[in-house]
Formats: structure tokens, sequence, C-alpha cells
């Protein structure tokens, strides 16, 4: 639990040393064998960042059940009857129903490669951070391709067709270019959008090679 409780703090999961950091637990095969029945349980995801090695692998608590509790099962003792129609109108909300689509997404990835066409691919999962070419950019979804093609991946819940505008077009361009310069990758790197309900036709989507919805990832 004091493993859980750890990662629940940091949406994208914290790095072993911090870990045992904040639990205090010993360095050792103690803490490797929690971390390992919480992976086998399907409880927390190991990943790492791209071109990163597996000692600098992170854990990221990905169980929807107790994320749900621990976000607000031990906050809100007393609910009352309306609370959840009061409370699916604020930013709270809304801010949760994002971060918990893309829980569902990091547990369909077998599921976005069949929609990708690329089940027989040999592929391996990442992340991304920009540190120097544009800091504050990230990707949370990098599907390496063994066909020289890397999807980065774009993760967005809406309530009705997504809508990229002139401001998102652009910032998903610069992602792009920063991942593709701070990598220094030779593969072609294509945004890929998962949203739940599809892209709204226009000019900007137009640009998007890839789109994923949230049926396809329960055929």
């Amino acid at each position: 639990m004091r493993v859980i409780e750890a990662l629940a703090s940091k949406n994208y999961g914290k790095s072993r040393e911090e870990i045992i950091a904040e639990t205090g637990m010993p360095e050792g095969g103690g803490i490797s064998k929690v971390l390992g029945e919480l992976i086998i349980s399907g409880f927390v995801r190991e990943y790492r960042a791209f071109g990163k090695k597996k000692r600098d692998s992170l854990y990221q608590l990905v169980d929807p059940f107790t994320l749900f509790c621990l976000r607000f099962g031990t906050k809100r003792a007393v609910y009352t009857a309306d609370f959840w129609l009061r409370f699916c109108t604020t930013p709270a909300h809304s801010s949760w129903a994002g971060y918990a689509f893309e829980i569902l997404c990091l547990l369909h990835i077998q599921q976005i490669r069949k929609a990708l066409g690329i089940s027989g691919v040999m592929t391996a999962i990442y992340s991304w951070r920009s540190k120097s070419y544009d800091p504050g950019a990230q990707i949370d979804l990098v599907i390496e391709r063994g066909d020289q093609v890397i999807n980065l991946c774009e993760m967005k819940y809406s309530s009705s067709e997504y809508i990229i505008d002139k401001a998102e077009d652009l910032n998903l361009r610069n992602k792009r270019s920063a991942f593709i310069a701070e990598t220094s990758t030779r593969k072609a790197a294509h945004t890929t959008m998962i949203t739940t309900y599809g892209l709204r036709r226009n000019p900007y989507q137009a640009g998007i090679p890839f789109e994923i919805t949230l049926d396809e990832m329960f055929l």
C-alpha cells in the first residue's frame, strides 16, 4: 500500500529511486519483489522514456478502481444525493475524465496496435519528455515500430468530436518537430490521435495521418 499510495501522488509515475525515498523501503530485493508483484497483477505498469535503458524505468499506477478510490473515496466521506450530477460539470471532473481516458488507452495497447494495422509488427512502447528542445513538451504514448515508423499518440478525451483548431495544430506540429530534433530519429514519426468520438472534420484534422476512436479499442 505504501508503494501504491506513493505512485498515486504522481499521475505519470515515479522512478525506483523516488519510490524508495518516499516509502522508506530499503534498496534491494524487497522493493523489486513488491514492484514485480504489482506489475504482474496489473496494478502498475513499467515503462521507459524513449531512448532510455531499462534501469531508467518509471512505474505508474494504472488500476482504474484503485485510482478512483484513492482520488475520491478517501477524500469525500459523505456524498449527497445529487453529488455526481453537480460534480460532472466541474473542472475537477474534466481533469479526471481526461486522465481516466489516458489510463484506458494505456490498458488497451494491443487494441491500438490492431486499429493501426500493426498487430504483426514488432513494437516497443515508450513515453517522451522534452529536456532541451521544447521544455514542457511531452508524449505519453510512443509506439516505435519495426517497420521504421513511430506513432506519437495523443490521447484526448472529449464528450463529442474532438476539434483541432489552429493553436492545437501548431502545438502538435511543434511537439512532433521537437521529438524528431531531440531524439535524432531517422524513422518516420507520425502524430496519431486517439479520441473518444473521433475528430471534427476541418482543414487541421486533414493533416492527421492516423486516427483511433474509443470504439476501436473494444472491437
